[in-house]
Order: C-alpha cells, then structure tokens, then sequence
C-alpha cells in the first residue's frame, strides 16, 4: 500500500489534501507532492512501515501489535489496585463498536492533553480481556483535535464542549455561575453536588465536556468531564473610571486600580496599535464602553501590568 493510501486510512480526501496543500507552502513549492505524501507520512510514523489499521471489531482476543484508529467516547477515574498499581482507562469508538483502552502507571499522564472525541491513532497496543492496553512499546498520535464550540452557535438541547473563563459566581449556590467565552455570558447549572465546584472563583479557566444546553443554561450533568484551571494573577470589578495621564492608563475597576502601559493599554481596549489615532484619543473613545462594565482582567506577571485576556460584561 503506498503512503497516500495508508493516510487516506487516517484522514478523509479533503483533510489530506489540505495538508499536503500546506506541507508544500511550509516549502515555498520547492517540493513536489509525491515529497510532501512522504514527509506526512513520516510525522505519523507511517513512512517505511507495513501495519494495517484494525477496526473494532476485527481485533482478536490476545491479538498483539495492533494499530488503531478511532475517536474517544469517554475518559474514566483512576483506578488503584491492592498492589500499589494503578490505571485509568479510555473508551475508544469507530463504525464498528467500542472497546476500552487501558494505560498503566506514569503512561496515565498522557491522558491529560486528551478530550471527548479526539480521534487518536495508537500503535502496538495488546488485547487482554476484552481491553486494550497501552504497554512500554505503544504509541500514541491525536490526528483530528476535538474542536470546542463558540457560544453563538449553540442549538436548543442538544451536547457541546466548551471553554471559557468563569466571569461571575453566586456566593450563595456555588454549583451556579456565568461561563465567558469573551463576547459571551452563559450561566452554568451542575446537575449535581460536585466538590469541585466549591472552590471556583471568577477568572478561573473551565473546560467542560459533554454538557447540555437548555433553555439558553449549560447543565454539567454526571457524564460531563470537567477541567478547571485555578487562575492566580487576575482582577474583577465594575469599572468606575479610566483616565490617561503621563503615558499611562488608569483604570478603578471594584476594590482595584491598576495603571498600564502602552501594550497593555491596547489589550485593554482590544484594538490593535496604530500610528494613526494617538493613543490618548483612542481612550477617550472607547472609555465610555467600559464604565459601569464588570470586567476581569487576567495578566501574565504578579505584579498585575502584562495582560493575558480580559473578559467585559454588563454590570
């Protein structure tokens, strides 16, 4: 089988020839397809090698060296065993069926870069008791990233991933509160008592996996997955001023008051530098947007003067 068929195995038509479309770019046109074919295949350890992809259902019990391709349904707790051993398991899915993906001891951190509906090629793995198992000789590659959804496009009860920065908690029902994607607030409601839950604060980072929407509300329900991201170096408050004064920006937001610099000042704002409209004269502009806005402002340094993102919603 030659390197354009076996990748025809990992990748529809299209996808693969947008990607040789842009290996040949990534060279400026000085190679030629068959080239850029072959310089693919080796980034997905397929280049010199003769294995065939199974599927589902054609894997053997005790069958070894097996390579698959396939998405991931569902990421399972750690297990611990009397022994001191541990694992965690992956449900793997294709056209054919389902069957669970075992790592052991450390190979359970590369679970960590993983997501619901990865679709993922692992190489010599071994069936035992109806699993798979990830041993010292496997391999793992994601082909196709699981995208997260924008918050714009969400239809009326059906399942999502997201991402987004918690803009707003209710101090009262911690399992509530307002998930911001940058232009949009969503309230988030868990379906169920979850501990995790109990500490999160506005700015933290969230992903959420298999969750619901409903009537214009994010349900967690039990088999969504989440990922929470305590972030350090951030502020929030409703702004009450901003004001330009010796090259700096001054802004009281809440409790706070921070002052910034030029690059800053143009994350603040959310508009690119330019030569044209003096500094000043942009701030006066778009000052007004801003007061009475509950912002949250996350920066790159303690000492709170390199912005990261910044999260506006209404006060």
């Amino acid at each position: 089988m030659d390197y354009y068929s076996k990748l025809t195995l990992l990748f529809s038509e299209e996808e693969l020839n947008e990607k040789i479309k842009s290996k040949i770019n990534e060279f400026h046109g000085y190679i030629s397809k068959d080239a850029a074919v072959n310089l693919i295949a080796k980034e997905y350890n397929l280049y010199k090698k003769d294995f065939n992809i199974k599927k589902i259902k054609e894997i053997k019990p005790e069958e070894r060296d097996i390579t698959i391709s396939a998405k991931i349904q569902s990421i399972k707790k750690r297990t611990d065993y009397p022994s001191g051993k541990y694992s965690r398991e992956i449900i793997l899915f294709d056209d054919t069926g389902s069957i669970p993906l075992v790592f052991w001891e450390k190979n359970i951190d590369i679970l960590a870069a993983l997501r619901l509906n990865d679709e993922i090629l692992v190489q010599n793995s071994y069936e035992r008791f109806g699993r798979l198992n990830f041993g010292y000789k496997s391999k793992l590659t994601v082909i196709n990233k699981s995208k997260f959804s924008s918050f714009d496009i969400l239809e009326e009860e059906k399942t999502y991933s997201l991402r987004g920065t918690i803009s707003k908690t209710d101090k009262n029902n911690p399992f509530e509160f307002y998930l911001s994607d940058g232009k949009i607030d969503l309230k988030v409601e868990i379906q169920k008592d979850d501990k995790r839950f109990l500490s999160v604060g506005a700015g933290d980072d969230l992903i959420l996996e298999n969750v619901f929407f409903k009537n214009s509300r994010i349900l967690v329900l039990g088999k969504s997955r989440v990922l929470l991201k305590k972030t350090k170096n951030f502020l929030s408050g409703i702004v009450q001023s901003v004001n330009f004064k010796e090259n700096k920006m001054n802004v009281v937001f809440g409790k706070n008051t921070i002052f910034l610099e030029e690059n800053s000042i143009y994350s603040f704002l959310n508009v690119k530098k330019t030569k044209n409209i003096p500094l000043e004269t942009l701030i006066n502009l778009k000052k007004n947007f801003y007061i009475g806005k509950n912002i949250i402002i996350q920066f790159r340094d303690d000492k709170k003067t390199q912005i990261e993102k910044i999260f506006v919603r209404g006060g």
